[in-house]
């Protein structure tokens, strides 16, 4: 159940004390490690769900050094820059609407627009990478991994 990304302190205790696998969500580069600390405590499987978001630090190369020194497995949201425009940062959807009204946002024949930094994703709708250094380093994680 999910631990860090379940709303209100009695959430948390209730999936903490009867989860079997736990998960949590964590954006916050300078709490990742610790909140790692605090759940490996309960002596249980974890795996982080949702991290990376540039723009609050938990890139890949900030937080798989983590998750493989820790021995997590984790789940990073967005591939592919596309329909979920997961792309775009939060601080979009407050300004949905103004964007909307403003042309902002895409349709199924437009061009993807790129913000400066994207959120989540890593890679253009054409299969290119948004970042080459990291689709590299996620490569050579792999393959760490696997030997």
């Amino acid at each position: 159940a999910c631990i860090d990304g379940a709303i209100g302190d009695a959430h948390h205790q209730i999936n903490r004390q009867n989860s079997d696998v736990l998960t949590f969500h964590m954006y916050e580069a300078e709490r990742l490690e610790s909140c790692i600390e605090e759940l490996k405590d309960e002596e249980r499987p974890i795996i982080c769900t949702e991290y990376m978001a540039r723009g609050h630090g938990t890139t890949f190369a900030f937080s798989l050094p983590i998750f493989k020194k820790h021995n997590i497995g984790c789940i990073n949201w967005g591939l592919v820059a596309g329909r979920s425009q997961t792309h775009f940062g939060w601080e979009t959807i407050p300004h949905r609407a103004e964007r909307l009204k403003a042309g902002q946002f895409l349709t199924d024949d437009e061009a993807l627009p790129e913000p400066d930094l994207w959120h989540h994703d890593i890679l253009r709708m054409d299969g290119s990478a948004y970042i080459i250094e990291e689709t590299e380093l996620l490569k050579a994680f792999s393959k760490s991994m696997n030997g």
